[in-house]
């Protein structure tokens, strides 16, 4: 039929339709799926192009141009069959990390058609997910599509993200990803911390100034090292750690530092970035702006001393004025006089520390009026204090003078003996006086001061007998020469002789706390002579050296011993089988490397220099040291500072006690009892309590309780401190050697090394338990007892 035609109404069509539906309703076109529409057979039948469909599954109208169907949008748009069962979130999310490649969500997909895709997730604790890319192949096999991440996680928790594609529809929703912290884990070696640069009082700190932590890297990842505000300053450290081991961390200040009383240390707790302590506290000494001194008490501590006279030039040993301080402030100082009538005073310097301090200021300058000269601006001038509001000196006409010779000699009474301090020492000698009036005469050096004062009554050249008293603590044995200086100048050179002082070779002392007592308590630390059993017999055969702690009271050292020493020359079995192990004290041979009684292997006996990696004195001397309750210091020094008390590994790694009847290393072979003691592990403080034998002593760590500590020593288990409860092993039940050697049966398990203690026993490694596995440090610690 040809024909036109209206549907729906009586309307003529146009010329120019051949159907027109008027609106009483639309018209709808054949509904077919995309399978369905393929099943036509349209391809390759040129007559049907322009056949019409609406594809349910696209939405759309289509029609065949006669080679294809058309598409539902002109951009392409992919379609894809996402498996969530094989999809999720990938990678690792640590707060305050920016993510990496390695972060992303990853489809899987099969991809039903070819075109553009977006993929995005909403921000979340500041990380998102986007993907907006094209896929140009159809495939039945499934692919992977990886949905980078972008930002940096601010909180840790777990997090839940709706994935969205281009139209806004959920796929796979939801996916959860976990942000945990990235803390690194490490060791801090507390007791090699340093304190760099310049800390000055009222001066804003430098990069120059900083702390310095060794800590050893266990796990990598992110650190923080900081410190509290104290005294105007902090510390603080970030970074992260990108490989295990050993490694220097800067910690760097920022503030002005203020004074902390009394000697400028401010201490700095190490602290994590949570504000947690590391348990190491290191202190940073701050160098005072000024010194801080009690109003000085102006009639009783100002004393002008020397004699002054017109037209004589002072002497400035001879001509001062000797000013008593109550120092509150240590720091620098500078004191001094207006000038008047050709006459002024000044000195400067630093008290080093807090007390009464006795200080000379000296005159320079020539008098050039007799009488009284007044000084009205006696001033500290760094403070800008007036000390006093005057003081006056009396210049006088004439003075007593002496004919200045080449050398004099005199006669010595009383004690003069190196380090010994000069009680009742005089030395008189004869001198040619050259003119009338009042003299002061002195001559000092090596640690002593002698002085004499009188007048010469009588005119004319005479000599006169002359007695000097002796002040002071002599620094060195010998003769020694001293000038004598008086107001008109040198007079002349005497020898004063100084014998061995206690300590010395040719007088060694019963023990370093005998020394310490001979000395008036003013023998420093450092190396003496001693022979315990016969003090005083002078010879290399009689004594021998040890280092003294005399800043602990007199301690003497008894036994040294190095890692290198036991890793390179004996083994354990060898030495328990001949000599009842490296510890033990209350053997009477020491060992040698052969298994025999050779006294030769006494190396506190090799002359004037101690083999500290291998040191030892026999059972007997120890005893005679201290017959009674011995109190013991054991420590571990750095291989550079085993000669020094002032070692600052030494001084965070140490243990003092004191024993009781039947807890003596030296005497009893079995031992295993509290003894009351304290000390510090890596910088951190313990304390132990006695307790009876075969029990534990409580005690404390970093102040906390639960922790108990004995002294040991079981026939030939070395001497030790066993330390339970540390939190930092598996148990309570697995103890800790403290200060001791770690036993072993052949040369590969050495004996075994020197704990590298408190560095390494933490998170149950096993190498700081009791099973003697340990590693060699290679520091070369040295293992040091002490007895007084």
């Amino acid at each position: 039929m040809q024909a036109q035609m209206t549907i729906g109404g009586k309307k003529e069509p146009e010329a120019f339709s051949v159907l027109e539906l008027l609106n009483k309703g639309g018209l709808r076109m054949p509904q077919m799926t995309t399978a369905q529409r393929n099943s036509l057979a349209v391809q390759g039948n040129s007559k049907g192009e322009g056949l019409t469909i609406y594809n349910i599954d696209d939405k759309c109208l289509q029609f065949w141009t006669g080679d294809n169907w058309t598409e539902c949008n002109p951009v392409l748009i992919a379609k894809f069959e996402t498996n969530c069962a094989s999809s999720g979130i990938k990678g690792t999310y640590y707060k305050d990390t920016p993510v990496t490649n390695n972060e992303y969500l990853e489809l899987s997909v099969v991809v039903k058609k070819a075109g553009s895709y977006t993929f995005v997730a909403e921000t979340q604790n500041g990380v998102r997910f986007f993907l907006s890319s094209i896929i140009s192949t159809i495939s039945a096999v499934p692919q992977l599509i990886k949905v980078p991440a972008f930002g940096t996680p601010t909180a840790t928790g777990t997090f839940n993200y709706n994935l969205l594609d281009q139209s806004g529809a959920a796929v796979c929703t939801p996916m959860p990803v976990t942000v945990t912290e990235n803390n690194a884990e490490l060791n801090l070696s507390c007791g090699e911390a340093q304190v760099s640069g310049a800390f000055n009082e009222g001066k804003p700190v430098t990069i120059k100034d900083q702390i310095i932590l060794k800590v050893n890297v266990t796990t990598i990842g992110n650190y923080t090292f900081k410190t509290a505000v104290n005294n105007g300053i902090s510390f603080l450290a970030t970074g992260v750690f990108s490989y295990p081991g050993e490694q220097i961390v800067t910690l760097r200040p920022t503030g002005t530092p203020t004074w902390k009383a009394p000697d400028g240390i401010i201490p700095f707790e190490i602290l994590n970035k949570d504000g947690v302590s590391y348990g190491c506290t290191v202190n940073v000494p701050v160098t005072s702006a000024s010194a801080g001194f009690d109003v000085v008490d102006c009639t009783n501590n100002v004393v002008v001393k020397g004699n002054y006279s017109i037209g004589k030039e002072t002497i400035p040993s001879l001509n001062y004025i000797e000013l008593k301080l109550n120092v509150t402030k240590p720091g620098p100082y500078t004191i001094e006089t207006e000038t008047k009538n050709g006459l002024s005073f000044r000195v400067s310097g630093t008290f080093a520390a807090a007390g009464s301090q006795t200080i000379q200021i000296p005159a320079s300058g020539i008098p050039d009026m007799v009488g009284t000269v007044v000084f009205n601006q006696f001033k500290e001038l760094v403070s800008g204090t007036t000390l006093c509001p005057s003081v006056n000196v009396n210049v006088q006409a004439v003075v007593g003078c002496f004919a200045a010779v080449g050398s004099a000699t005199g006669t010595q009474t009383g004690s003069w003996a190196k380090n010994v301090p000069l009680t009742g020492a005089q030395y008189t000698v004869t001198l040619a006086a050259s003119s009338t009036g009042p003299y002061t005469l002195q001559a000092s050096g090596s640690g002593m001061t002698l002085t004499a004062s009188g007048t010469v009554a009588t005119p004319g050249t005479q000599n006169i007998t002359v007695t000097f008293t002796a002040s002071g603590n002599p620094s060195v044995s010998g003769t020694i020469p001293l000038t004598i200086k008086g107001s008109c100048g040198d007079v002349t050179t005497i020898n004063v002789t100084v014998a061995d002082g206690p300590g010395d070779k040719t007088n060694p002392g019963k023990s370093c706390k005998d020394i310490l007592i001979a000395t008036g308590n003013t023998a420093a630390d450092g190396e003496y002579w001693i022979n315990p059993t016969t003090p005083g017999t002078a010879g290399a055969a009689n004594g021998y050296k040890t280092l003294c702690d005399m800043t602990g009271g007199g301690y003497t050292l008894i036994y040294s011993f190095s890692e290198d020493t036991n890793w390179n020359k004996y083994t354990w079995t060898g030495y328990v089988e001949y000599y009842g192990g490296y510890t033990n004290l209350n053997v009477s041979n020491y060992y040698t490397s052969s298994g025999s009684n050779n006294q030769a292997g006494y190396h506190y006996k090799t002359g004037d220099v101690i083999e500290y990696d291998e040191y030892r004195i026999p059972n007997a001397d120890m005893l005679a040291i201290n017959p009674g309750a011995g109190q013991y210091k054991l420590r571990v020094a750095s291989n550079a500072g085993k000669n020094s008390i002032g070692d600052a590994r030494a001084n965070a790694n140490y243990v003092t006690f004191t024993t009781v009847a039947g807890a003596d290393p030296r005497i009893d072979s079995y031992i295993q009892r509290g003894v009351a003691g304290e000390g510090k592990i890596a910088g951190v403080p313990f304390t132990m309590t006695a307790s009876a034998n075969g029990t534990k002593g409580d005690g404390t760590y970093s102040g906390a309780s639960g922790h108990r500590f004995e002294l040991v020593q079981t026939g030939s288990d070395a001497m030790r401190i066993d330390w339970f409860g540390n939190p930092n092993v598996s148990s309570s039940s697995t103890w800790v050697n403290l200060f001791g050697y770690f036993d072993g049966d052949d040369s590969s398990a050495r004996g075994a090394q020197l704990n590298d203690h408190f560095s390494k026993c933490v998170n149950g490694n096993s190498i700081c338990k009791s099973d003697g596995n340990q590693a060699r440090t290679g520091n070369n610690y040295v293992l040091q007892y002490f007895v007084k």
